[in-house]
């Protein structure tokens, strides 16, 4: 067989080859630094066409590698895709899950800045209740210290002599 054949069938050879052709051994070299065992005299271009040559040979080899382990990749992602559809349309249902949360969320802090507002006119309108049954309860001790000074029939009394009206007040609150 020939170093060319050789070359062609991607097999290396580090020597004289044994051929039955009339040509000359050449060995095929694919590493460059050891062009110089070379035997014979070969002009410089055909040893770069024969580098050149045994790399595109080496390179042919390995895309057979490529190709397999590409085909696995392709093989791996499709056992693969049944899962990657089941996880996209999970991952759309929790999507669709945060969105609904996040607006229900949205319609929480409302409801909670509408309480908030509740809750302080509440606070507003009891503070008036609270002021106003004050003032009725003081309205509410006047008339009933007038009714027993009427009752008691007392002349400075029927007049409205403040002061006595006022120790009614307290002693009526002292009774309480």
């Amino acid at each position: 067989m020939s170093a060319i054949q050789n070359v062609r069938n991607g097999e290396q050879s580090h020597g004289p080859s044994q051929t039955n052709s009339i040509a000359p051994a050449v060995p095929i070299i694919i590493n460059p630094h050891v062009s110089e065992s070379l035997q014979g005299d070969v002009p410089e271009r055909d040893v770069s066409e024969m580098l050149s040559f045994g790399r595109i040979v080496k390179e042919l080899q390995e895309l057979a590698s490529r190709r397999s382990d590409l085909l696995s990749v392709i093989a791996d992602n499709q056992r693969n895709l049944p899962d990657r559809d089941k996880l996209a349309q999970f991952a759309e249902q929790l999507s669709q899950k945060a969105n609904k949360l996040e607006e229900e969320a949205r319609k929480a802090c409302w409801q909670a800045e509408i309480a908030k507002q509740d809750l302080k006119s509440a606070e507003d309108k009891a503070e008036t209740i609270e002021s106003d049954m004050y003032e009725l309860q003081l309205v509410q001790q006047r008339y009933n210290a007038k009714h027993r000074l009427l009752n008691i029939g007392g002349s400075e009394v029927a007049l409205g002599d403040e002061s006595v009206i006022r120790k009614l007040i307290q002693s009526d609150s002292v009774m309480k």
